[in-house]
């Protein structure tokens, strides 16, 4: 009896350890194309400045006077007219009703380069591009963690400066995890069951 119970709990281990790896490997990349805005600041041209490439996440847009994300086209604004810490994190809590401190935004901040995959668990990340109009915010809608890189296309003065991790993504418990956490519970009540005996 003991051993068939062993057997059961080791089947349950190896295929919640199989689910969860077949979630992570599940994530799947966009590239989304990020634009000049042209609805807030008309002297700009529709020109592409760059792709963002990410699992789970879409980036800020404009349009009929509301900040919206998208997860098919981006775009890039004048954002704060000073890049310090307090600027940015009004300007990230104007356009995302969020209540950020230029305290936070320097904790999170990091020197960002073209063409790096990052890994980051953070709800909001600020991208900083090298030239006007410069700022841009993606959100994670992986519920965990997510992957981004910036290429900027050549001539339009996209290189990433700098990048900020804004708020934590709240992680589930995957469907996996829960059967992880069975399974293991299973182990331990037949290894007590059977030192009693």
């Amino acid at each position: 009896m003991h051993k068939k119970i062993f057997k059961l709990g080791a089947v349950a281990v190896v295929a919640a350890l199989g689910l969860t790896s077949l979630q992570a490997n599940a994530a799947t990349f966009s590239a989304i194309n990020v634009f000049n805005d042209t609805d807030i600041n008309s002297s700009y041209s529709a020109t592409q400045r760059g792709i963002l490439t990410c699992s789970s996440c879409d980036v800020l847009t404009y349009s009929g006077g509301l900040y919206a994300f998208d997860s098919t086209v981006g775009e890039l604004f004048d954002g704060p007219t000073n890049s310090g810490d307090a600027n940015e994190a009004s300007w990230v809590n104007l356009v995302t009703g969020s209540s950020f401190t230029g305290t936070d935004v320097g904790a999170g901040k990091n020197a960002g380069t073209s063409g790096v995959n990052y890994i980051t668990n953070a709800l909001y990340v600020i991208l900083k591009i090298g030239t006007n109009p410069n700022y841009t915010v993606v959100r994670n809608t992986s519920g965990g963690s997510f992957n981004f890189s910036w290429s900027g296309l050549r001539g339009t003065g996209a290189g990433l400066s700098h990048y900020v991790e804004l708020g934590a993504s709240q992680v589930p418990i995957p469907a996996a995890g829960v059967l992880l956490i069975g399974a293991l519970g299973g182990l331990g009540f037949a290894g007590r069951r059977r030192r009693k005996a």
